[in-house]
């Protein structure tokens, strides 16, 4: 599976997210930069989220664990 990392979170390279240049998906986002792409990367866990009434997912990068 492809992902980017960006601080402690991953997101699958085909998802879109939304940058200073507007949305794009996240390998477009690594191409320009934006976090450390992982090809073919092992997962024990992949989690998929579905917001019922669409919307957005926030992700916190910069929490410290």
């Amino acid at each position: 599976m492809d992902l980017l990392q960006v601080g402690n979170a991953y997101i699958t390279a085909h998802h879109h997210l939304l940058t200073d240049n507007g949305w794009m998906t996240a390998r477009q986002a690594a191409a320009g930069g934006k976090g450390k792409l992982w090809i073919d990367h092992d997962c024990a866990i992949v989690y998929g989220l579905c917001l019922q009434e669409g919307g957005n997912i926030l992700v916190d990068t910069t929490a410290q664990l």
